[in-house]
């Protein structure tokens, strides 16, 4: 083989390399951050939650009380997430940071094992049993309104 053929190869073999170890493309823009909370406002809790709130309180006061302190607790977990993506310069979200959780500052072995651990059941978890589950709650949700609504128009 030439010599300009082993290094092409080797030209080659570098850019497959860089290609491998380069890691998902942190690409999340406003677009797809609107779209993404639009989504999960819109899935169950704008037109479900708000008649189950105001039956249970009775009171359109704390209903809306209510409604405000979940906002606040939601912004919390929000700027968390974003603190852990400000420290954290890798993908992988929830996962990712579960397990740098464990090695930041301290390189003991067991640490990192446990959050590697943690991490796994966090993200096998979420996979299996929560996503399907907000799915389902979101889809059930949306077929009682749409049959609530659809139901008045027959009648």
């Amino acid at each position: 083989m030439s010599q300009s053929g082993i290094r092409q190869n080797q030209v080659r073999l570098k850019a497959c390399e860089d290609a491998k170890y380069s890691g998902l493309k942190k690409e999340f823009g406003l677009f797809t951050a609107v779209c993404a909370v639009v989504n999960m406002v819109l899935g169950s809790g704008l037109f479900y939650t708000p008649s189950i709130i105001l039956s249970h309180t009775g009171s359109f006061g704390l209903s809306i009380s209510l409604w405000i302190a979940g906002g606040v607790v939601t912004l919390c977990g929000a700027l968390c997430y974003l603190e852990f993506a400000l420290m954290v310069k890798k993908s992988g979200s929830t996962y990712i940071y579960i397990k740098e959780a464990y090695s930041f500052g301290r390189r003991k072995p067991w640490m990192e094992q446990f959050g590697s651990f943690c991490a796994f059941v966090v993200a096998w978890t979420n996979v299996i049993i929560l996503q399907p589950l907000a799915h389902a709650g979101a889809a059930l949700a949306f077929g009682m309104y749409v049959y609530g609504r659809l139901s008045k128009m027959v009648k």
